[in-house]
């Protein structure tokens, strides 16, 4: 079976935009849940 690896992050807005793009840097896709449309600012230039 192969399986893509998967990370659960939690984190806050700032650290989580730098995890987010070590992760994208490692070839793991990332999806981001965030609490509101302001949470989401730091992350619209990784959008696909």
């Amino acid at each position: 079976m192969n399986r893509r690896p998967w990370i659960w992050l939690v984190a806050g807005t700032a650290e989580g935009r730098a995890a987010a793009i070590a992760l994208l840097g490692l070839s793991i896709p990332v999806r981001v849940q965030l609490v509101s449309e302001r949470a989401r600012r730091p992350y619209r230039d990784l959008e696909d």
